[in-house]
C-alpha cells in the first residue's frame, strides 16, 4: 500500500468497491499500513452514517 491508496480509496468505493486489500511481507512486518487502512474504513463507515 502506498499514499496514493488511501487517496483514491473513496473513489473506489464511489465506485462500488467493497473490498479493498492490502499485502504485507515479512519477516519484518510492517502493519502501519493497515491500521491506516482501518482508520480510512472506520471514518468512511462513520461519513456514511450521517449522511444516511
Amino acid at each position: 500500500m502506498n499514499k496514493d491508496t488511501l487517496e483514491t480509496a473513496d473513489a473506489y468505493v464511489e465506485k462500488g468497491v467493497t473490498l479493498i486489500t492490502i499485502g504485507v511481507n515479512g519477516p519484518d512486518y510492517d502493519l502501519g499500513p493497515v491500521k491506516e487502512l482501518l482508520q480510512w474504513r472506520d471514518s468512511a463507515r462513520a461519513r456514511q452514517e450521517v449522511s444516511s
